[in-house]
């Protein structure tokens, strides 16, 4: 549980019969939001973000309609897009057109994310992945920390966004975190590279039900 250490204990399991396991958590010291984590001899953060609930959509975007409440429980989101020197590292082989370590990684199939984060998760023994459609955009409202801001972080989008008009129409990447971050410490969220999310495109997938749950569109077969 967040902001609390672990509890260990041994036990024995007999065959057919069941047993409680009764303990209690100690809250950890000195807790952050933010853990670092070293792969590969590359540090990254991730931050935590307390799940809630939100209206989520936009009712003058079509792809964004409708506003709809859902619910999300707390997760940790990384703290910039995955840079170049990360990817590279955890799969031991260069990019066929690097930019530089900083930069964020784009062009990317789904074959060889899965690829990276199979890679990522052997080598830290966790389980990342990643985040849903829902929990991207309430992260970069700020989540509950949020401040309503127009874009993530603030309503000067040239203080926390490279956007084409900024780059006299090159539309090509930056290296990450050379914007000020929102209102949860996350870079890049409006703005930079494409982020992709683990959903499936559904347009219709929203207009289902309301105050869904941790809702993600899987792939229908």
């Amino acid at each position: 549980m967040h902001g609390y250490q672990p509890m260990k204990a041994a036990i024995q399991i007999e065959a057919g019969k069941a047993f409680t396991l009764n303990g209690q958590l100690n809250q950890a010291k000195g807790d952050s939001d933010v853990e670092t984590i070293n792969v590969a001899g590359v540090n990254f953060n991730m931050i935590f973000v307390e799940g809630g609930s939100y209206m989520m959509g936009n009712e003058n975007d079509e792809y964004a309609k409708p506003v709809h409440r859902v619910i999300l429980s707390d997760f940790f989101i990384s703290e910039t897009e995955v840079t170049e020197e990360l990817w590279t590292k955890v799969l031991g082989k260069p990019l066929n057109n690097p930019r530089g370590p900083q930069y964020p990684v784009e062009r990317i199939k789904p074959s060889e994310i899965d690829q990276f984060l199979n890679k990522l998760n052997q080598l830290t023994d966790r389980k990342f992945r990643l985040i849903t459609e829902a929990e991207w955009e309430y992260a970069a409202r700020g989540g509950k920390k949020s401040k309503g801001y127009k874009y993530s972080g603030s309503n000067d989008l040239e203080a926390v966004a490279w956007y084409n008009e900024y780059n006299m129409g090159k539309g090509h990447p930056h290296e990450v975190k050379l914007k000020q971050p929102n209102e949860l410490g996350i870079y890049d969220m409006s703005g930079n590279a494409d982020e992709l999310c683990q959903d499936h495109y559904d347009i219709h997938f929203y207009e289902k039900e309301n105050n869904m749950v941790n809702p993600v569109s899987q792939l229908q077969r």
